[in-house]
C-alpha cells in the first residue's frame, strides 16, 4: 500500500492517489467477487470488488482515493500518511462476512510503500523504491 503517493504512479486521469496492491500468489485466478476492501475495520463491506480476478502471480492496484467516478478500481476512502491506520480484505456472502486479511500501519512518508516480503508472506516492511503491479523488492 502507498499512503502518500506524491510521484510514483498516476491513475487513469494523472492524480497521485493513495494506493493498496492486492497479489494473488496462488495457483489459479483469484475470482475478487464477494471480496471487499475496507478502512474501517467496524464497516467490512465498505468497497466491493467490481466483477474481476487476478491472475495467478498477478497484481491488482486500487486506488484508495475517494473518486469512484475516475473508475471501477477507485475505493471510497483514502489512506491516512499522517496518523496511519488499518486496511481489511473481508470475504463475504448474504449471511456472513469473513477476514480475509488485515493490516494496520503508522505514519507513512511520501513515495514509500508498505507491504510484504516476499509477496504474500509474513513480513511487513518499507519499501523506498516502490514496484506498483511488480514483485516487491529489497
Amino acid at each position: 500500500l502507498m499512503a502518500a503517493n506524491d510521484s510514483t504512479i498516476a491513475d487513469e486521469a494523472g492524480d497521485y492517489d493513495d494506493w493498496i496492491e492486492i497479489h494473488n500468489s496462488g495457483d489459479s485466478d483469484a475470482d475478487l467477487a464477494g471480496v471487499f476492501l475496507t478502512d474501517n475495520m467496524n464497516t467490512p463491506r465498505k468497497w466491493a470488488f467490481p466483477d474481476t480476478s487476478i491472475p495467478p502471480g498477478g497484481f491488482l492496484l486500487v486506488w484508495a482515493d475517494s473518486e469512484e467516478s475516475e473508475g471501477p478500481l477507485h475505493a471510497p476512502f483514502n489512506l491516512a500518511a499522517a496518523s496511519g491506520e488499518e486496511v481489511g480484505l473481508f470475504a463475504a456472502d448474504s449471511t456472513w462476512t469473513l477476514a480475509v486479511d488485515d493490516v494496520r500501519f503508522g505514519p507513512q512518508s511520501v513515495d514509500t510503500s508498505y507491504g510484504r516480503l516476499p509477496d504474500g508472506g509474513a513480513e511487513w516492511r518499507l519499501f523506498p523504491g516502490p514496484t506498483p503491479g511488480m514483485p516487491n523488492e529489497q
